[in-house]
């Protein structure tokens, strides 16, 4: 994973999320925070794992 790159959930191709800051931290699994490409307000905070897990996230 690298900022910028983009993914949309699984099933919701509408709702596009891009990388902007890679968290990575000791003790804890690293983690992407993604905002909305089309609402830069609408922020989540999510697991490389699961990013990477092709039935939750896609990436485009």
């Amino acid at each position: 994973m690298a900022i910028g790159d983009r993914f949309c959930r699984t099933g919701q191709v509408s709702r596009v999320f891009v990388v902007v800051q890679l968290d990575s931290r000791a003790g804890l699994p690293p983690h992407a925070r993604l905002q909305l490409e089309e609402d830069p307000c609408e922020r989540i905070t999510i697991a490389l794992a699961a990013l990477g897990d092709p039935a939750m996230f896609r990436r485009l």
